[in-house]
């Protein structure tokens, strides 16, 4: 993932995935990762970049 951060989880049928594609995190500090997921759908957010929300299609 080249230092971003992503999630893979399994609703049963398909994998889903989500990932933040804008923050760099091997960069050496600390960062806060936020994830949660109901169901199929899923939020992440990094340090307090926006969080980013992923629903099945």
């Amino acid at each position: 993932h080249q230092g971003k951060i992503g999630v893979k989880f399994n609703v049963g049928t398909d994998d889903i995935a989500i990932e933040e594609s804008n923050a760099i995190i091997n960069d050496g500090k600390y960062h806060v990762v936020r994830f949660t997921r109901s169901g199929g759908n899923a939020t992440l957010q990094v340090d307090s970049w926006p969080v980013i929300e992923r629903y099945p299609a």
